[in-house]
């Protein structure tokens, strides 16, 4: 084979290039110490350098996380130590003053002392972490948790969502304690009631103490758990005899007004072993909310008269003119009830009189109709008010009018609602006559309409009725359902139970009545009325009360203010609220107990909201004692995953070394033998290169 000079040389160029790339990242790998330099060097090796690399930053991350739980939760857990600390010796000092032998002076001195603690317990609950973050606000942490307000009562302002920090492939761990969970839910064994202004109310009235002053009132099984609407009533001196101020209390579990007395001064109220002081007199209308907590989920329910004729607005027409004419007292328009009545296209006014509580007819005011708008004039023509109504009225329609003069205001204030038919009162129904029998009956069809009842003893009971149309049997009172009406021959079961138990397993939502006369004889049937409740089940165990103008249905009585007619229909919202177990906020039961020492009257209120504390300080502490067991347990966590961490990581690294660590030794003996290989190559290239055939002349 014949090889050109140019081949000889580009084979030892070749050879050299070849031996210089080699002593190159031979040189680099000395430099880096790594033996992988570029993923083609080991295409194997270089993906299991990337995993391990990986996980040792995920495990880096991990350290830190830990490191910050640690400093955290150790934080944390020196705060609670302080409060548990700060409670007992608020504890030691309730106990003192709980002794009949001290006096109001003695108290007042503890008083002083727990009023430190209680600044100090603030303070404790707002405390930071090194990061000056709020460690009890949850995830809001840069809001301050518990905030004092004006009045001295204190508020979370943070929330119950709960942080974890990962410390491990599978492990996280929480890293804060929401306040709300941990401080303003201090169970407690017995019902525990909390008060708030309504944010409608026109007056300035605020709650200045709700406490309870009979304790075994309270507790007693009648007073039903669930919201207390308390309404405030001005004087009306519009009248003769005039109508006192008042209040009234609806207990919204049962729909009942429940009884109250009215301290002299008109700014405190005792209901139900309850007693609500007010600091001002409220103004006419305004409301105030009293929640009984202590007795699982209590229902309620509101019914609404679905009328056709509403009123869609109402406004005065000339506010100078009808106050003008109230204050000269010539016969215009006064303060009171009136009621609009339309017949036969013409409207008439009435004046209710509460000294004879009948409607006297009022010929000082005239009603003029444009369209929809009801106006309301006086004897000279002039316009005081008026009445926007959604449709035109039909024969016999009424509208209520209410003139108020409004503390505060110097303009009266004028509001209208329909009157065709409205709800009155609403209340559940209590247990059924004792003489009916609680339990499974059995309705036996004989055969050409001839029908068998008997009790859960097997006894025939007489006197019912039936309804086949409508599978409802009646007797005692009552109309039941029957799911499976029997045919001839045969027999079917349904469950009599109480009312009360009917309400308490009803199904929460929208339910809706509808009267149908189907006989056009304005008479209510058995059928008539027809029920769909939230599921849309369709249902006719309703009744009808003519003479109370009430319906009852599943435990739930609806008084109405008139009887029902064709076409009637009744919305009901049943809604249920969660009033279990009592619960109150820790740094407001230390206040409640300050203030109660500072000004201590040695009242039964007084006594009993001292000896009550104790039992709501030593819940406390038993659940944050529960939090901080909880803490230790997260810390020992936390020191597991640690120690797990390190481990993991020195196990990492001795892979990766092993992969990619060089191997100095075998390196330099490398090197040594490239570097000569390479002068060996450089020095052949330049013997070819100085070959030349004259040399051979």
């Amino acid at each position: 084979m014949r090889l050109s000079t140019y081949q000889i040389q580009q084979y030892s160029v070749n050879n050299f290039m070849q031996q210089q790339s080699e002593l190159t990242k031979t040189y680099r790998q000395i430099s880096s110490g790594k033996e992988v330099l570029t993923p083609s060097d080991d295409p194997v090796a270089s993906t299991q350098i990337l995993n391990l690399n990986s996980q040792l930053r995920a495990n880096t991350q991990y350290t830190t996380n830990v490191n910050y739980l640690n400093k955290n939760l150790r934080q944390e857990d020196a705060v609670l130590s302080s409060v548990i600390d700060n409670l007992q010796r608020v504890r030691e000092l309730t106990v003192q003053a709980n002794n009949d032998t001290y006096d109001s002076a003695q108290r007042g001195d503890i008083g002083k002392e727990i009023n430190q603690l209680l600044e100090e317990l603030h303070s404790l609950l707002n405390s930071k972490n090194e990061g000056g973050e709020f460690i009890f606000a949850g995830t809001k942490g840069a809001t301050e948790p518990f905030a004092k307000r004006l009045d001295g009562t204190f508020e979370y302002q943070g929330d119950s969502v709960e942080r974890t920090v990962q410390i491990s492939d599978s492990v996280f761990v929480k890293s804060v304690d929401a306040g709300r969970d941990l401080f303003t839910d201090a169970r407690v064994d017995e019902k525990v009631i909390q008060g708030r202004v309504s944010n409608q109310n026109v007056g300035e009235a605020e709650i200045v103490k709700l406490s309870v002053i009979n304790r075994q009132t309270l507790e007693d099984a009648t007073v039903v758990p669930g919201k207390r609407k308390i309404i405030y009533r001005t004087e009306d001196t519009s009248v003769s005899p005039a109508i006192p101020a008042n209040y009234s209390v609806i207990n919204l579990a049962t729909g009942k007004e429940v009884p109250a007395v009215v301290a002299p001064s008109g700014k405190s109220l005792t209901f139900e072993g309850m007693e609500l002081q007010l600091d001002a007199l409220p103004a006419d209308g305004d409301s105030f909310e009293v929640d009984v907590f202590g007795g699982g989920a209590v229902k309620t329910f509101a019914a609404q008269v679905d009328g056709q004729l509403q009123v869609a607005g109402s406004r005065i027409e000339d506010q100078t003119k009808l106050q003008s004419l109230v204050t000269a007292d010539n016969g215009g328009w006064t303060n009171g009830d009136y009621r609009l009545t339309h017949s036969a296209g013409v409207w008439s006014a009435e004046r209710y009189d509460f000294s004879t509580d009948t409607w006297a007819a009022d010929p000082s005011l005239n009603i003029s109709m444009s369209g929809q708008q009801v106006t309301l004039e006086n004897a000279g023509g002039d316009a005081l008010a008026s009445v926007e109504l959604n449709q035109a009225p039909a024969n016999n329609e009424q509208i209520t009018l209410k003139l108020r003069n409004q503390p505060g205001l110097k303009e009266k204030q004028i509001s209208a609602e329909e009157a065709v038919l409205r709800v009155t009162g609403q209340s559940i129904v209590g247990s059924r006559d004792l003489t009916m029998l609680e339990g499974q009956y059995e309705l036996t069809n004989n055969g050409a309409g001839a029908f068998v009842l008997k009790d859960p003893y097997g006894q025939e009971v007489t006197g019912f009725s039936t309804d086949q149309t409508n599978n409802l049997v009646s007797f005692g009172g009552e109309t039941f359902t029957v799911a499976n009406w029997p045919v001839a021959g045969t027999s079917s079961q349904f469950e009599v139970r109480s009312a009360s138990e009917q309400f308490i397993n009803a199904l929460p939502g929208a339910y809706n009545l509808t009267y149908n006369d189907a006989n056009s004889d304005g008479i209510v049937d058995a059928g008539e009325l027809t029920l769909t409740d939230p599921a849309g089940k369709v249902r006719h165990d309703v009744t009808w009360d003519a003479g109370n103008n009430t319906l009852g249905f599943l435990g739930m009585q609806v008084e109405l203010s008139g009887p029902i007619t064709d076409g009637t229909s009744l919305s009901v919202d049943l809604t249920e609220e969660d009033y279990g177990q009592g619960k109150k906020d820790l740094l407001n039961i230390v206040r409640d107990l300050n203030s109660t020492l500072g000004n201590f009257t040695g009242s039964d209120a007084d006594k009993a909201l001292v000896s009550n504390t104790l039992t709501y300080i030593d819940n406390a502490i038993e659940q944050v004692l529960r939090t901080q067991t909880d803490v230790g347990a997260r810390l020992n966590t936390v020191e597991r995953i640690e120690s797990a961490n390190e481990e993991e990581e020195l196990f990492i690294k001795n892979n990766l070394s092993q992969l990619e660590d060089l191997d100095y030794g075998s390196a330099i003996t490398r090197f040594k033998m490239q570097d000569a290989a390479l002068q060996a190559a450089q020095q052949s290239y330049v013997q070819l290169t100085q070959t030349n055939l004259f040399d051979y002349i």
